[in-house]
């Protein structure tokens, strides 16, 4: 279990990456996580729904930290 929510925070945080990398070499800034997916809908990189499901999985991915250092 320990693994899998590893896997799943790691991916995570990946996107996260991604989308903050692509806010700055737009150069553009973000305020946090949530806010550097808004900056991409707001350019045309995202649109309404993966900005949606970017949300999501930020959010997600906030769970799965907490409950991680909860369990380990």
């Amino acid at each position: 279990m320990h693994g899998a929510m590893y896997l799943l925070m790691s991916q995570s945080q990946a996107l996260i990456d991604m989308a903050e990398m692509a806010v700055s070499l737009l150069g553009l800034s973000a305020r946090g996580y949530i806010d550097a997916g808004r900056q991409l809908m707001i350019h045309g990189v995202f649109t309404e729904n993966d900005f949606k499901l970017y949300m999501n999985i930020v959010k997600f991915r906030n769970v799965l930290v907490n409950k991680y250092q909860l369990i380990k």
